[in-house]
């Protein structure tokens, strides 16, 4: 408590609290250092749905349609197929059936967690909802920030049913099925991140992680369709090996590798602009200086 108000004071700033079920323990805690005045401007101790309405400003809807403790759907989405794919990595590749068990129910559970979404998301409301906030390298304000639109609302559950269909289709799969399914759920799980960013340094990160196995997968599962050595350009088809799987994997990791470069820059530049937030909502209304 100490610490936290020494570090108010050092930065000017002033400390309110909502509580609920900690029922004021929190308010009490920190008021309990000499000195707290300073900082500590009050707590309001807001239990029953009625009093988190009136004193709160909590919305009716929200309070009776997600209740007042919700899940972090969106996270669920990231996390589960991320977890799965981890899972696996233990799991003796002689289990080729629990392999496959642990891939759908790492590709179900997003899936039910973006129809929760899709159900509940409120159409007349509109922009950002299911917003998540949690630190992750505070002193470079780089938060665990999430939240989804009507478009981010629509990919994700795309998403999710896609990644469903992906595991049954490949429940036959006899060729490397462990690495598959892994690379596989580690993708959909960038993939899903990216839909529901709001931090742009994490946006760019989970971009990379969906890239990234991009070339594994199309590299060692895909298939080469020979281009015919035909035509004024045939010297380039066959120097080049042109329709090979592994070329084009390359070819398609290359160009998203140095792309992502110039992305990070340009990422690095605009939170820079905009002192040092990487918070997508403040950079999106941000005045940045014409020609940035």
């Amino acid at each position: 408590e100490a610490r936290i108000g020494n570090a108010l004071r050092k930065r000017g700033w002033t400390l309110s609290l909502a509580e609920s079920c900690t029922g004021g323990r929190v308010g009490d805690r920190i008021t309990n250092v000499p000195g707290s005045s300073e900082y500590f401007v009050g707590s309001i101790v807001a239990y029953s749905y009625d009093a988190k309405e009136r004193l709160l400003g909590v919305r009716h809807d929200t309070l009776y349609t997600r209740g007042a403790v919700s899940i972090p759907w969106l996270s669920v989405t990231i996390l589960a197929p991320a977890l799965a794919a981890a899972a696996l990595l233990a799991v003796p590749n002689s289990q080729r059936l629990l392999v496959r068990w642990i891939s759908l129910l790492g590709g179900a559970v997003p899936l039910v967690a973006s129809l929760v979404v899709a159900m509940t998301y409120d159409i007349a409301a509109g922009g950002i909802q299911f917003a998540e906030r949690v630190p992750l390298v505070p002193s470079l304000n780089i938060w665990w920030r999430l939240g989804v639109d009507g478009w981010g609302v629509v990919l994700n559950l795309l998403t999710g049913i896609i990644i469903v269909t992906g595991v049954l289709a490949s429940w036959t799969l006899k060729e490397r099925e462990k690495e598959f399914f892994i690379l596989l759920l580690a993708l959909v799980a960038g993939v899903f991140g990216v839909f529901s960013a709001q931090d742009l340094f994490v946006f760019f990160l989970l971009y990379e992680i969906a890239v990234l196995p991009m070339y594994l997968l199309i590299a060692i599962w895909g298939s080469s369709h020979k281009v015919a050595d035909a035509g004024p350009l045939r010297f380039v088809w066959r120097a080049f090996d042109i329709g090979d799987k592994k070329y084009a994997a390359m070819k398609l990791t290359l160009m998203l590798l140095v792309g992502s470069a110039f992305i990070l820059v340009d990422v690095l530049a605009l939170a820079h602009a905009a002192g040092g937030t990487f918070d997508m909502q403040v950079l999106t209304g941000y005045p940045f200086a014409e020609g940035l």
